[in-house]
């Protein structure tokens, strides 16, 4: 940065974060990295926009890579994988947004666990998403989501007759 080379202050930044410095120690690195994910996640909804589904995947790990904590960059990772009918790498990206935001108390704007459970049953894992869903509705029994979710148990249901 002092030799006002940003790119090469971020490669920096980010093999200092690869071999384990964590953000308090990165220092202002930390700053910049997490300013970076959210120019690759800029990227990322353009390609995806665009139908480039190859590009915005590599702009959302970046993304994730620059700042491992971003919610928006895994959901929005999760959704380009599930697109590409990689859905066990989904799911597990969607479980771990679900577990954060209930871990931090954070409202999200969009239906995670329905994406979770959609993943998990075209994993053949009907049983864990019907999990999902179940635990969602004692969770949120009159929630913005519960008849959406009613909708989705029944049809697992029905897809298992």
């Amino acid at each position: 940065l002092l030799e006002n080379d940003r790119p090469r202050a971020i490669e920096q930044f980010r093999a200092a974060r690869a071999h384990g410095l964590n953000d308090t120690e990165l220092a202002s690195g930390a700053r910049i990295l997490a300013e970076e994910s959210r120019v690759q996640l800029e990227r990322g909804v353009a390609a995806y926009e665009k139908g480039d589904t190859a590009k915005a995947e590599t702009c959302f790990r970046e993304a994730l890579a620059d700042e491992p904590t971003s919610l928006a960059a895994r959901n929005h990772l999760a959704v380009v994988l599930f697109g590409r009918a990689q859905y066990p790498e989904a799911a597990r990206l969607w479980r771990e947004v679900l577990e954060t935001a209930r871990t931090e108390a954070i409202d999200l704007p969009d239906p995670v666990h329905l994406n979770l459970a959609a993943a998990l049953a075209k994993s053949g894992d009907a049983a864990g998403a019907r999990a999902v869903l179940e635990e969602f509705l004692k969770r949120e029994p009159t929630g913005e989501w519960a008849r959406a979710t009613r909708n989705a148990l029944n049809a697992l249901g029905e897809a298992g007759r």
